[in-house]
């Protein structure tokens, strides 16, 4: 009877401690955010809270969406993903805007998180569309 008291005992005070640690973590999107220049807003959304990342260029985006699109893993990071972590594009059309002298903006729709290019001469026009015509 002792063994089990001693043992329920251990049990609740590591299970504290584990949760207290996960409690103080953060949420890593916030805080990769934050390591760019960034901004946070929490906003409450029919689904719960929300974080905004308010960019260093002015940009407002979900945080995670600009976690996905941003943070590289720099442990799994290859020769090929070097480039993507240096610009901080998702895709090559993005990436085209920007070489071409365009800027990227990341817009949710309703399939998903999609790029437009503001481009030099003032266009909006969605990455892909802008690559396919003129690449």
């Amino acid at each position: 009877m002792a063994n089990k008291l001693l043992k329920s005992v251990a049990f609740c005070a590591l299970s504290t401690l584990s949760f207290g640690a996960l409690a103080g973590m953060g949420d890593p999107a916030s805080k990769f955010c934050e390591a760019q220049g960034g901004k946070i807003e929490h906003k409450q959304s029919e689904t719960g809270d929300m974080g905004i990342c308010h960019t260093s260029d002015g940009q407002q985006i979900e945080a995670w969406t600009y976690y996905r699109h941003n943070h590289v893993d720099s442990a799994k990071a290859d020769k090929k993903d070097a480039k993507k972590a240096k610009t901080g594009m998702s895709n090559p059309a993005a990436s085209f805007c920007e070489e071409k002298g365009g800027k990227v903006e990341h817009k949710q729709s309703q399939s998903g998180d999609m790029g437009i290019c503001h481009t030099s001469t003032g266009e909006q026009v969605e990455v892909w569309t802008y690559y396919r015509h003129h690449h």
